[in-house]
């Protein structure tokens, strides 16, 4: 795959972040992420050049008799877990925490170059 190929599937301009949450805040942006609206949603703006919303994906975290388990195992409501997501999700319109938040950007990478770059390792190896 080329860099053009790349670019062709993630065109947007977006960085990768972390995100430092708490348990308690880490299961409310995980609950507000269930949306059903979501998926289908028309975004306009933001450098967003896709045409909707799309679903979110949850590695590693799930819900069981409402508990939210991280890895398998409860999210302990004081514990501070890092949460690798997209920056335009720290600007707040879909989760107000997220803008609170203490985090990192990673910069000047795109979402694309990341994927480009594990790609290019795993051919490597």
């Amino acid at each position: 795959m080329t860099r053009y190929d790349f670019h062709r599937m993630l065109p947007h301009p977006i960085n990768p972040c972390v995100i430092d949450l708490s348990g308690a805040e880490l299961k409310e942006i995980y609950l507000q992420s269930l949306n059903e609206d979501w998926p289908q949603l028309e975004l306009k703006g933001m450098g967003f050049r896709g045409a909707v919303f799309g679903r979110m994906i949850h590695n590693g975290l799930a819900m069981h008799d409402h508990q939210l388990l991280v890895g398998g195992q409860p999210a302990e409501p004081d514990r501070v877990y890092r949460l690798a997501t997209l920056d335009l999700f720290t600007f707040g319109y879909f989760f107000p925490a997220l803008k609170r938040a203490p985090k990192s950007y990673f910069m000047p990478e795109f979402l694309r170059d990341v994927f480009s770059d594990y790609f290019r390792m795993k051919t490597v190896k």
